[in-house]
């Protein structure tokens, strides 16, 4: 929905995600562990480099219809940093290979304002599974591979930095593993890897009033039980951040009585993250636009 020309779709896409994340967070003991015909998870680290937590239930709890107001310097929560996928090396650990088994170790810079890392390897070939999940303080973990002709092939990698009970976007890598256990990561492409389908964002008019004006927002295609919802100006300042339980929130933005010009007119980045129980997907980023002229979504 757009009531004017779209701006620049290259001005756009640099807008960088935003602060604003929280899910709740668990105790719990991840483990990784492939044998015979059964799975069972497991994972190996080194040393204390270890911690024994995850996600669980998505985030604050759903706020007052306030919350969903447009303000200056909005309270945001403190996502971890971006993490480079380039930048994430694997290799065999020559104490955890055996003549049936190899311990795969996956290795990442630290990301600023990380606590912990949420990661899962998963086989993405046809033929054989392998659900490897497992929680991190340090930027590597290492996950037991099995050393027969089912298990070779391609693994998927998804890493989610958290500061906390707040998490960061997750980045992938793909590993190629094979009977000489190679150093082989190289990229993989997000699309269609959430564990949680990305929503699908649609926007209606804007309604306009004496001094506020409200932007109906709607997604759909993600099966979320809740929707932690951040828009922020593209030039900082004004902004919200909140948590929804169902597919949608009505936006409230200041509006000037005389119509005139304001500094919270401008282009938002909106991103919106799905969390169902102990789930969390990948945000989806869109372009906000709210001026008096009118709103768009892009």
């Amino acid at each position: 929905m757009r009531d004017q020309t779209p701006p620049d779709r290259a001005a756009a896409g640099r807008l960088r995600p935003l602060p604003g994340f929280r899910a709740a967070v668990v105790v719990f003991l991840a483990t990784v562990l492939v044998g015979g015909g059964t799975i069972a998870a497991v994972a190996n680290w080194q040393q204390s480099a270890t911690a024994t937590i995850a996600i669980t239930a998505g985030g604050r709890a759903t706020p007052p219809p306030a919350a969903n107001v447009v303000t200056a310097n909005p309270v945001l929560d403190p996502r971890p940093a971006v993490l480079d996928p380039e930048q994430v090396t694997c290799q065999p650990d020559p104490a955890k290979v055996t003549e049936n088994a190899a311990g795969i170790k996956f290795t990442w810079p630290a990301a600023a304002r990380a606590t912990s890392y949420v990661v899962s390897l998963a086989y993405d070939d046809k033929g054989y599974s392998y659900p490897g999940a497992a929680t991190v303080t340090a930027p590597t973990a290492t996950f037991t591979l099995q050393r027969t002709a089912a298990a070779y092939g391609h693994y998927v990698l998804r890493v989610l930095p958290m500061n906390g009970a707040v998490a960061g976007d997750p980045i992938y890598r793909t590993y190629n593993y094979f009977a000489a256990t190679s150093s082989n990561c190289y990229d993989a492409r997000p699309d269609g890897r959430s564990p949680l389908a990305v929503p699908v964002v649609s926007a209606q008019a804007l309604v306009k009033g004496a001094t506020t004006a409200a932007l109906p927002l709607s997604w759909t295609g993600a099966a979320g039980t809740s929707y932690v919802v951040t828009l922020v100006a593209a030039a900082p300042g004004y902004g919200m951040e909140t948590t929804v339980g169902g597919g949608g929130i009505t936006v409230t933005f200041p509006r000037p009585a005389n119509g005139q010009g304001a500094p919270y007119y401008a282009n938002y980045s909106l991103r919106i993250q799905p969390v169902n129980g102990t789930t969390v997907g990948d945000a989806v980023y869109k372009t906000v636009q709210y001026y008096d002229w009118g709103s768009g979504l892009y």
